[in-house]
């Protein structure tokens, strides 16, 4: 299975999450994160230190690094989850919620920025961006 997310942005809203999700074998998911884009400014010099918190439902949360001072950060990082909840590549399974969070880093403390969540299931070969 690959796929990238769905387009999820509402109105108003800024940002995209740009990930590929495999799944190499039983109980494994990979989420590649390649990047985000149009990340809100939120320092003062109009840029922001962007990181991206990944969570898959009964799983640890998993956080990348932190680009500093970029409104279009670069990641190429990969996160694996490990779950029971995730059979043999080809088999059907249960739908898990994943979560992805868009976050600023800050000295003073970590400010939020986007959320958007998605359920990974087994499906069609399919690349799209996730949205926020």
């Amino acid at each position: 299975m690959e796929s990238h997310l769905k387009n999820l942005r509402t109105k108003k809203e800024q940002g995209a999450v740009h990930l590929t999700l495999t799944q190499p074998e039983a109980g494994k998911l990979t989420v590649h994160l390649h990047r985000a884009t149009d990340v809100k400014p939120m320092d003062h010099n109009y840029f922001s230190d962007p990181f991206v918190q990944l969570t898959l439902e009964g799983c640890k949360p998993q956080k990348s690094k932190v680009v500093k001072h970029s409104l279009t950060a670069v990641f190429d990082q990969e996160f694996h989850f490990h779950s029971d909840q995730i059979p043999a590549p080809g088999m059907p399974w249960k739908p898990l919620e994943l979560k992805v969070e868009v976050l600023d880093w800050d000295p003073k403390g970590t400010r939020y920025l986007r959320q958007a969540r998605h359920l990974v299931h087994r499906e069609k070969e399919k690349k799209e961006k996730h949205e926020l």
